[in-house]
């Protein structure tokens, strides 16, 4: 396929037909729904995620005129269209994921009376509830009435959370510590803990005491860290890891015009990412570069149409004007009525700008030529 066919082709993309587009809570993702949920469903369907797994937000940046663009300093680029993920801690699999919309963002709706982190994260895990599954969440979502309706679901939970939360107790709010000292507070299974290391570290966990474990900084240094604090350290790298892996290799350009075509193209890397992650989880050595060149290898040999190659005639060289194949000599110029010895025009150092005569011509092409070097070099030059 040519690149001109591609860019042809993919002016006219469309994943569904406008004319059943109607007015409804799915309105604005109309036009890239279907193909997110059959996506949704494949991510969700050929993979099994480990026991440890963690929710957090990515950002497809977008700069167009979009009603939910969202606004996010700390991501790599700071505009664009939120993804809500749940991501296994160990991989970075995205096993399940749906797209902010504003007000209708399409949440499950036995979770819509509740506060909007908690529906967040309960839409997410709701397939893995009741099976015995760890989550991490950062400070956003974490809060004690979500870790209550999780342990209910036999589904353990561990995450900063902010200090100035109502649920939060007075003493982990009033309490001023120094560095190395921690106080905590027990309630059923809960735990918030607050910590002192560099700065105050507020930890709420349904599957950790308040025990202390020797760890390495990443200068190889050995140092005390609470065990919860080192668990979701761990946990969260699922969530860099999988941001960092589609940084590379990514298809969703930036001149996009169109935001279902972003979209699209990057539904499509994260097909691509969770494929290599199953590779690699049943055993694969190949390199992620290698591995997509040979899915593109695989698509072609399986879809492309096999077309007889036209036969063309080779290409016939111009015909040489006549001046280049005769034979010339240099004769004098002949006379007229008025001059014995007339002067003509050379016509090489005419095409050359330049004025002169001379009494030498070629009787076959008619012109008047210097004998040296103009007579050399007009047959020969064309």
């Amino acid at each position: 396929m040519s690149g001109r066919r591609f860019d042809l082709l993919h002016k006219f993309l469309h994943l569904v037909d406008n004319t059943t587009i109607t007015d409804g809570p799915c309105r604005k993702l109309a036009k890239i729904k279907p193909f997110s949920d059959l996506i949704l469903k494949k991510f969700m369907n050929n993979y099994i995620p480990s026991r440890n797994v963690s929710v957090e937000e990515s950002l497809l940046g977008w700069n167009g005129n979009l009603s939910w663009v969202q606004y996010i300093p700390a991501k790599r680029k700071r505009f664009g269209i939120k993804f809500y993920e749940l991501r296994e801690s160990s991989t970075g699999y995205i096993w399940n994921f749906f797209i902010y919309t504003g007000k209708d963002t399409q949440y499950m709706e036995k979770y819509l009376d509740i506060p909007v982190s908690n529906r967040i994260v309960s839409s997410l895990v709701d397939p893995l509830l009741s099976k015995g599954y760890r989550l991490c969440t950062d400070n956003f979502y974490t809060s004690s009435t979500l870790a209550d309706s999780l342990v209910d679901e036999a589904t353990d939970t561990v995450g900063t959370v902010r200090v100035t939360r109502k649920d939060v107790p007075a003493k982990i709010k009033g309490s001023k510590l120094k560095k190395g000292e921690k106080v905590a507070e027990f309630r059923k299974k809960s735990m918030v803990l607050k910590w002192k290391d560099k700065k105050d570290v507020c930890v709420l966990s349904t599957m950790h005491g308040d025990s202390m474990i020797k760890v390495k900084s990443r200068r190889g240094k050995e140092m005390y860290k609470l065990k919860a604090v080192a668990d979701y350290d761990e946990n969260m790298g699922g969530v860099d890891l999988s941001d960092n892996l589609l940084v590379h290799f990514s298809t969703a350009r930036n001149r996009l015009k169109k935001y279902y075509k972003k979209v699209f193209r990057h539904l499509l890397d994260l097909s691509i990412l969770n494929c290599y992650i199953t590779y690699r989880a049943l055993g694969g050595r190949v390199v992620r570069r290698e591995f997509i060149l040979r899915i593109s290898e695989r698509l072609i040999i399986k879809y492309a149409e096999e077309r007889p190659v036209p036969l063309r005639r080779p290409p016939q060289l111009a015909a040489k004007p006549s001046r280049m194949i005769g034979r010339h000599f240099p004769d004098y110029c002949p006379p007229t009525d008025k001059k014995k010895r007339p002067l003509r025009t050379c016509s090489q150092c005419r095409k050359n700008k330049i004025r002169k005569e001379s009494s030498y011509w070629c009787k076959d092409c008619e012109v008047g030529l210097c004998v040296a070097p103009c007579f050399r070099e007009c047959p020969t030059k064309e």
